[in-house]
């Protein structure tokens, strides 16, 4: 009869032999996507840019080329004795220079293949002399309108009198050339006594012929740009003439900076290739379809590469099944005696060597339990949790700290607590455990300091145990420490210093002072260490601290009125206001305010763990209206648990939250913290609440309003894609579309094809 193999250590046993074979085979499929394709790829990439670059530079010879006829023309005898004179005179001999211009510029069309005419514009003459079109010598309100014309409607004649260098313009063309040809005009100021301009226009077909790159077995479209970003010519593929009327236009423009870039247009993805002219500043830009002859080669050899691979990888495992179950046959025997416990060794004698193995696998999961039980108390995570207990005022005692964490190895031996926090530029926060291991070692050589991470990420906390109340004055320590940071990490910091108190019941109180202190540092400057001392005194704040009103509002706790609580803590915000106190004495009074509801006594205020948080966000608030809004958050904490005490249901609390999506996620600028600002709830209650009681998380029903509101517009209407977007809450198509199609497995533009009816009408 045969076994099944169902036991631990047989599967284990297959699934690690199997892994043994399976990892080689991915290892050579990594290789062939990471080195061969991707050398290939990058081969190819490289030949293509070998081949830009030397189009760009046919494209620069033909310029100079060019620019070297319109040098000839200026030195020619007609040009040069009407600069000379300003105007068109007879030599010696008896010839006009207009006729002497007309007849270099004649010689000079004749040489030339590449260009189809030119032109001499005289501005001081209003003169225009031409070859190879309609007039010889017209007046350029007469040419510009008969032989030369701007497909824009510019003013041909501004714009070629605003060039100082050798430019080019690729919207005009002649008006006697076939439909459908265009030019590239290429205009060369003469700076003399008088500003004249000579004009070759150049068919763009013979500059675009240097770009045929690989352009009848790729179908490559490479466009072209002068030195001011305007778009010249391409490459003239009429399959991609949308392509070219898209990333031509300057608001859809590649960056053009030498660098590739990877896009995706009307769903196919591209490859561009970069080159800049060195002499001309022209950019050509060429578009390499993903799909093309080679990608897609390289695609369907991994694919059967990848099919191979799993085809091997499974006969493997049948084979390492079968092996697996002829070996596993000992292996269950033993398994069968270990599973027996043995008896009392004294009544059985000597062990045999099965129970010896048993004894000994008896032995590995109690010291593997052991094991696990200590690595999973994880005692760094722990001593930051406490410490950030202690940061809230959690513990009575130093007596209650030290007895709750000596297991974790984390004691004070002294009375005395300070608080200092250190700022940390956003981009060093990567290196946080760093910098703060740098810090505690210089800090700990003169006090005893631990470090947690703030709930503000731009400050470290350190707590300081000390002997004495003046301990806090040495601020040398600090200055060593903001050195090493300087040395080490390459970053100029603040610290911030609070109280020296004694016990832990204000170990908050300094936090908070360290943060005011901190907060000094855009009237103090950076690099130095800033005591709570320092900051006070530079404040003239002649009101005395509302200590009775605070006592006040202790008693009312006591006495579970809600009212009476409400209003004691509208006496203390109020006088916050009318005060305009400084943020640091506000800071102090809300602390006052939290920890208050905290004592509470008579259990009406059941969540103390929110209002914890709320106390630490104290630290974060950097005006005293934050401030406010955190004790109202507290109250709103309050007026829940009365809610709640007074048998508000569940569902109620839940159909207004569903009704206040409804209405208002169809807003950009919707968010979830909006909803819990909106119902006075903390983002992770409310969170958990509905997750409870819809089985789904709030930002996974909102996305589910969203999708079925757009397949009812796409299904029904003919609305663009951008309008269609603002009434679903996204701003822009591609997010939208993103978002689409990870919901739906489609575009919205197919679902729109598959779905929509056909709409009737005149």
């Amino acid at each position: 009869m045969r076994v099944k193999i169902k036991r631990t250590f047989a599967v284990r046993l297959f699934v690690s032999m199997l892994a043994v074979l399976i990892l080689p085979i991915c290892v050579l499929y990594a290789m062939y996507q990471q080195y061969i394709a991707k050398e290939v790829v990058e081969e190819f990439n490289n030949m293509i840019k070998n081949e830009q670059t030397a189009s760009v530079r046919l494209l620069d010879n033909a310029l100079l080329s060019h620019q070297e006829k319109c040098l000839f023309l200026q030195q020619g005898d007609g040009i040069e004795s009407y600069l000379m004179n300003l105007k068109f005179v007879t030599d010696n001999n008896g010839d006009i220079s207009s006729e002497l211009i007309l007849n270099d510029l004649s010689y000079a069309y004749r040489l030339s293949q590449d260009i189809d005419g030119l032109f001499v514009y005289f501005p001081e003459s209003d003169t225009i002399i031409s070859s190879g079109m309609h007039a010889s010598i017209a007046r350029p309100s007469v040419f510009f309108t008969d032989c030369y014309v701007d497909t824009t409607g510019r003013d041909l004649k501004e714009f070629i009198s605003a060039q100082k260098y050798f430019t080019s313009l690729s919207t005009a063309t002649m008006s006697n050339t076939l439909p459908g040809s265009s030019h590239i005009s290429l205009i060369y100021p003469i700076r003399a006594t008088t500003d004249t301009y000579i004009v070759l226009c150049v068919p763009t077909s013979s500059l675009a012929d240097f770009f045929d790159i690989h352009s009848d077995d790729m179908a490559l479209t490479t466009l072209v740009f002068n030195q001011d970003g305007e778009f010249m010519f391409c490459n003239d593929h009429n399959e991609s003439d949308e392509l070219v009327d898209y990333f031509s236009a300057p608001e859809n423009r590649i960056p053009v900076d030498g660098q590739e870039h990877e896009i995706q247009w009307q769903g196919k993805k591209y490859l561009t290739v970069q080159t800049i002219s060195a002499r001309y500043g022209w950019q050509a830009v060429t578009f390499i379809p993903m799909d093309s002859n080679i990608y897609s080669t390289l695609f369907n050899v991994g694919d059967f590469f990848l099919i191979f691979l799993l085809l091997t990888a499974i006969v493997g495992g049948v084979l390492i099944y079968l092996l697996v179950y002829v070996n596993y046959q000992p292996v269950k025997k033993l398994r069968k005696n270990v599973e027996h416990p043995i008896q009392n060794t004294a009544d059985q004698g000597p062990l045999d060597d099965f129970s010896m193995i048993r004894n000994a696998f008896h032995h590995l999961r109690t010291e593997n339990s052991r094991l696990n039980e200590t690595m999973s108390a994880n005692v760094d995570a722990i001593q930051r949790t406490r410490l950030h207990y202690l940061l809230n005022d959690a513990y009575g005692s130093l007596k209650d700290f030290n007895a709750d964490c000596e297991q974790i190895g984390l004691a004070f031996k002294h009375s005395y607590f300070f608080v200092s926090t250190f700022l940390i530029p956003k981009d060093k926060r990567s290196s946080m455990d760093l910098i703060a291991s740098a810090i505690s070692e210089e800090l700990c050589k003169t006090m005893d300091s631990k470090y947690v991470f703030s709930i503000k990420r731009d400050q470290l906390v350190f707590i300081h145990n000390v002997p004495n109340s003046q301990a806090a004055n040495n601020l040398e320590p600090f200055y060593a420490a903001l050195g090493q940071l300087n040395d080490n990490f390459g970053f100029t910091s603040v610290v911030g210093i609070g109280h020296v108190h004694e016990g832990t019941l204000d170990v908050n109180k300094s936090l908070l002072q360290a943060v005011s202190a901190l907060e000094y540092r855009t009237v103090k400057g950076a690099g130095i260490v800033i005591p709570y001392d320092e900051v006070t005194s530079n404040f003239n704040f002649n009101r005395p601290y509302p200590r009775q009103e605070v006592r006040k509002l202790q008693n009312v706790i006591t006495s579970g009125d809600t009212k009476q609580i409400g209003a004691s803590i509208d006496v203390l915000l109020q006088y916050i206001i009318d005060y305009d106190m400084p943020t640091y004495l506000a800071r102090s009074i809300c602390a006052d305010i939290l920890k208050a509801l905290l004592n509470d006594s008579s259990g009406f205020i059941n969540d103390a763990n929110i209002l914890s948080e709320l106390l630490m966000q104290l630290s974060k608030a950097e005006t005293f209206h934050q401030l406010i809004d955190i004790v109202n958050s507290a109250r709103a904490v309050m007026t829940q648990a009365k809610e709640t005490a007074s048998g508000t249901s569940d569902s109620k609390l839940l159909s207004e939250l569903l009704s206040y999506i409804s209405e208002n996620y169809h807003r950009c600028d919707f968010s979830m913290n909006e909803v819990a600002t909106h119902f006075s709830m903390l983002p992770s209650n409310m969170s958990s609440f509905f997750k409870e009681n819809m089985q789904c998380t709030m930002m996974d029903y909102l996305i589910k309003l969203r999708m079925t509101r757009a397949k009812e517009l796409l299904r029904t209407t003919s609305m663009p894609l951008q309008e269609i977007c603002d009434q679903v809450g996204y701003y822009n198509v591609s997010s939208f579309s993103r978002r689409f199609k990870s919901y739906e497995g489609i575009t919205p533009n197919t679902y729109r094809f598959q779905n929509q009816k056909p709409q009737t009408g005149a």
